[in-house]
């Protein structure tokens, strides 16, 4: 008994001894930690701030950054990012419209106000990264990429079966080809700008005049083949269009490598700064120029230059209905009274030139409208700035010089822009950022010359453009450059005009105006510094470069080496591979050079002959200029060949050790291996129940996400279609930060109740839609295509169930211009009566309805309607619920045709896709 006890007080002295040295252990850890962590704040704040200087040069500067709140922040990293819902794989934040449904915000949708940019909370930020469309495969290459994409790439043929008889888009097999027509040049582009210029009388037909027309303003671009033709002619035009009903125009255009921009003539200015433009040009952009006094023409006017140009074809032009000739007749006298005057008519084109002085402003008759704008007011204050509708006036130079006094392209490019005097700068002083830019551009691509080859990048954005020295430095390669300049600091975006170059204005706190995957190379010089200053987060610049980068795409960071280190730490969060390491001659500042490479998801219990573009699920990122050892680049960028991927060749799981793209390499060489063993796959629950993105809270740590060796996630199924219908969603399963319950997908407001008790009564009508969509929790049916037994069918063409808006004997309101006020119901096409029940219609049905209000002629006739609108909620297939505020319908003939020949205010989806007429004389379709 003695031997036991004293084995019982060994065994407790033991593990005594074993607590006090764990506690001993922690406690010296925390101690040594804390010491580490102030150290390394000290060492930031010891920091002195550069990228003040607008120059390119690397000397420093001695004034200390007073802002270090942000410093301690850098201390706590993300192990991981999630990856958003495969759904979302085209957002943009900024843009986005269920955004701007959820958040129930008041726009004028006749104002456009729903295309221009709102921009979501910090809490309701994405904090995912961007997944690629299934089958996505790596870009064809520039030059056969004006004439073709790949139709995985950018899975939207709506335009090709829209504008089929006018030639903007052929789908062949897995390609979509591009002819190069338009609503107005049927032919081809390139024998319309021709014929520009044959009515300008430029020589040899060719519109940039000998160098002297440079810079084009696109409105209403569609895929931009008009600005893809001019690239030849050594004029870059900025293609202008919003992400309305034409699916992705945009997106096709820099898919295709040509300059282009997401935004709108709506409330706010476009922005570009005064007189940047010696062309504008509408090709049946569908603008009403007429509105408001005329303000969207006083925009373009603000941006041209003196004795620019602007090309307008349009039925107005030349038609005789009653319509055309009198909008044709008052936008000829409000031209005439902004001092425009017709250079040239023939056929179907009109173009007009502004003045080259203000001599006829000032020879107007007092209160002529529009006004000459305020003499304190800036035209070059873009940023988030209301139109106005006035003339802006020329500066004393170019009144004096009667022009902009531009030097022709490509000598423009080089030569010191006028107005470089009004920031102070000397000629000395931007002949010497342009050469200090054209060496760092010629170092930049020698490091990047055996990654690289010779037409891999097209698309490029230099994020901190300044006067775009950068952009000039590249005026030898095949390549086009978006220039970025902040709104806060000095406003040289017009310098960069000056220069034959293009531009936008646009704070990096904020999404920017483009789809995922749309550049190839990023230029960061000092952003992380600017944006940090500003109190604003690093983490999410980092992702949005994520999401606008192309696969294969290239990052380049300059900025002050703590900056450029505490970015390495989301490397490995953000599936990039540090590949590079030198020392610079500053020991300050810091480059940052990055290759991002395709990122899939795989869902490891499932199929696994998923296909992406490029074998492999990590971005790769060299770094060239930070103190530190040098590592080599990984063995795969040996058997890289990016000429290799034009082919469109795609690798799936199965055979990917079998088939790679780059050469002998198989997947699994090509993945990094994992740090920790794979978890358990688990399904978590949604902190929001509309099946959206995850969002940023500010209560959660990054580092609190749960962490993951890989992007290879499994995907929730969509709540709102059927996967086993569709084949891809058998392949992919879409992954959410945070999963909704199987089936779940709802609103996450206190609204939702409601709209699941309306939905008690559901619509089912056919056509060819992709299977049905209920205002309930259900999955999606195939519909057939016969009318119910119940009488509920209607004459719609979309495989959904809608809710009934409106049943007969309900009155709406006309929306078109034939005279009539208010709409009747009578009858609803296609759909019998039922005892005790009143047949209904929604958005697309024709109904037969009596004239209520309006002209005498019409009144009490029986005529056939579209409805247009509803009020009543309803559900479309992507979850999002939608209505208007108003009931409204459009009096149409037996086939669908119009009797009128405008409508007032947009209309649904829903009622755009069943009847073509309709939606081409609509202003918006939502």
């Amino acid at each position: 008994m003695r031997g036991r006890s004293d084995g019982g007080q060994k065994k407790r002295l033991i593990a005594s001894i074993c607590v006090v040295a764990l506690f001993l252990c922690f406690l010296y850890m925390y101690y040594d930690s804390s010491s580490q962590g102030a150290s390394a704040l000290e060492y930031g704040r010891s920091l002195r701030k550069l990228g003040s200087s607008y120059l390119g040069g690397d000397d420093d500067d001695t004034k200390q950054d007073g802002s270090v709140s942000n410093e301690e922040d850098s201390l706590v990293v993300a192990k991981s990012f999630p990856v958003c819902d495969d759904r979302h794989s085209e957002i943009i934040p900024c843009l986005d419209r269920n955004f701007i449904y959820q958040m129930r915000l008041k726009l004028d949708l006749s104002l456009m106000e729903h295309y221009e940019r709102h921009c979501p909370p910090p809490e309701r930020k994405f904090n995912c990264l961007i997944p690629p469309p299934s089958g996505y495969k790596v870009p064809i290459k520039w030059p056969k990429s004006r004439d073709e994409v790949w139709q995985a790439n950018i899975p939207h043929t709506h335009l090709a079966k829209e504008k089929s008889d006018q030639n903007w888009m052929v789908v062949k097999g897995d390609k979509i080809n591009f002819p190069g027509g338009g609503t107005h040049f049927h032919y081809g582009a390139d024998k319309y700008i021709a014929s520009i210029a044959n009515m300008l009388n430029f020589s040899n037909d060719v519109l940039n005049d000998q160098g002297r027309l440079r810079t084009v303003l696109d409105v209403g671009c569609g895929v931009a083949s008009f600005g893809a033709y001019l690239l030849s002619s050594d004029i870059i035009a900025m293609s202008l269009a919003p992400n309305d009903v034409h699916q992705n125009q945009i997106q096709f255009a820099l898919e295709r490598g040509i300059p282009a921009y997401l935004g709108v003539l709506g409330t706010k200015r476009l922005p570009y700064p005064s007189r940047s433009f010696e062309l504008a040009h509408c090709s049946r952009c569908r603008i009403d120029w007429l509105q408001r006094d005329g303000i969207l023409l006083l925009e373009l006017d603000r941006v041209l230059r003196p004795g620019g140009y602007f090309a307008y074809s349009s039925p107005e032009a030349y038609a005789q209905d009653e319509d055309s000739l009198r909008i044709w007749k008052e936008m000829s006298t409000l031209v005439e009274r902004m001092c425009w005057r017709i250079a040239a008519k023939r056929n179907q084109t009109v173009v007009w030139q502004k003045p080259l002085s203000n001599d006829c402003y000032l020879e107007r008759e007092a209160g002529t409208q529009p006004p000459l704008c305020r003499s304190d007011a800036d035209p070059d204050a873009v940023y988030g700035v209301s139109m106005e509708a006035c003339i802006t006036p020329y500066s004393k130079h170019d009144h004096k010089t009667k022009g902009s006094g531009l030097a022709p392209w490509p000598a423009r490019m080089t030569s010191p822009p006028p107005r470089l005097a009004d920031f102070g700068y000397s000629t000395h002083t931007f002949e010497k950022d342009t050469e200090l830019w054209k060496q760092q551009v010629d170092s930049y691509w020698n490091l990047m010359s055996s990654k690289i080859k010779a037409n891999t990048v097209r698309n490029i954005m230099d994020m901190k453009a300044h006067m775009g020295s950068f952009a000039a430095a590249l005026k030898d390669k095949d390549v086009w450059v978006m220039n970025v300049v902040s709104p806060y600091g000095p406003n040289t975006l017009k310098l960069i005009y000056d220069r034959g170059l293009i531009g936008t204005n646009h704070n990096w706190c904020e999404a920017f105006s483009t789809y995922p995957r749309t550049y190839d190379l990023l230029h960061a010089w000092t952003v992380f510094s600017d944006i940090k200053s500003k109190g604003c987060s690093v983490e999410d610049l980092l992702l949005e470069m994520d999401r606008i980068l192309r696969p294969t795409g290239l990052i380049i960071i300059r900025d002050k080496e703590s900056i450029v280190e505490s970015i390495k730490k989301y490397m490995k969060a953000l599936h990039w591979e540090v590949v590079a390491l030198e020392k610079m001659s500053t020991s300050v500042k810091g480059f940052l050079k990055g290759l991002r490479h395709i990122t899939q998801i795989f869902d490891e219990g499932k199929d696994h002959d998923i296909q992406i573009g490029f074998p492999t699920d990590v971005k790769h990122v060299a770094h060239i200029g930070s103190d530190g050892p040098a590592s080599n680049a990984p063995s795969w960028m040996n058997d890289f060949n990016p000429q290799g991927n034009e082919n469109g060749q795609v690798v799936s799981r199965r055979d990917a050790n079998n088939n790679p793209i780059g050469g002998g390499v198989g997947l699994q060489e090509l993945l990094p291996p994992p740090d920790k063993p794979k978890h358990k796959k688990t399904r978590r629950k949604s902190e929001s129940q509309n099946g959206s993105p995850p969002r940023r809270n500010s209560n959660v740590l990054p580092s609190e996400m749960v962490p993951r060796p890989s992007r290879r996630h499994h995907r929730s199924r969509h709540a709102s279609l059927d996967s086993s219908n569709d084949p891809s969603l058998r392949r992919r399963r879409v992954v959410v930060s945070v999963n909704d319950e199987e089936g779940s997908n709802q609103l996450s407001d206190s609204s939702s109740a409601s709209h699941r008790k309306s939905s008690s009564r559901h619509r089912k009508v056919k056509g060819s839609g992709g299977g049905e969509v209920s205002m309930k929790k259900t999955k999606a049916k195939q519909e057939k295509s016969t009318v119910q037994s119940d009488g509920r069918g209607g004459t719609s063409g979309n495989k959904f169930r809608m809710s009934l808006g409106l049943p007969v004997a309900a009155t709406v309101n006309c929306a078109d211009n034939t005279g009539a006020k208010n709409l009747y119901i009578i009858s609803v096409k296609g759909i019998k009566g039922r005892l005790n029940r009143l047949p209904s219609a929604c958005v697309g049905d024709m109904v037969m309805a009596t004239v209520k209000k309006g002209k005498p002629d019409l009144r009490k006739k029986v005529l056939p309607a579209v409805i247009v609108r509803q009020r009543k909620p309803w559900r479309r297939k992507d979850g999002v619920f939608m209505y208007f505020e108003d009931n409204a319908g459009v009096i149409v003939n037996p086939k669908g045709e119009m009797k009128g020949s405008a409508i007032t205010g947009p209309i649904g989806k829903e009622c755009a896709d069943l009847w073509p007429r309709i939606a081409s004389a609509a202003n918006a379709i939502v």
